[in-house]
């Protein structure tokens, strides 16, 4: 919050699940979208809807056995965020 003076965080990425998770929601903005795409610490915890509710957010579950690694869209996406991360963007 710190960071944003106060306003959160536009997007939170999570591949832990669990407690950190739970946590990262104090640090996003209303209406904010959190993005779940793992569980190293565990599943998120049964409040998960209550922590969505407060401040009106969205919530993704991404599971890569989902995705198909021979399409045009994960090809182009695979491509703009190594050249993002190239170019710093």
């Amino acid at each position: 919050m710190r960071f944003t003076e106060g306003k959160g965080v536009d997007k939170v990425l999570d591949s832990t699940g669990a407690s950190i998770l739970d946590r990262s929601f104090s640090a996003i903005r209303k209406l904010g979208h959190v993005v779940s795409f793992g569980e190293a610490e565990g599943r998120p915890f049964p409040n998960l809807w209550e922590r969505l509710v407060a401040k009106s957010l969205t919530f993704t579950r991404f599971h890569l056995g989902h995705a198909d690694f021979s399409s045009r869209p994960w090809r182009q996406s695979i491509d703009a965020s190594w050249a993002a991360l190239w170019t710093g963007a």
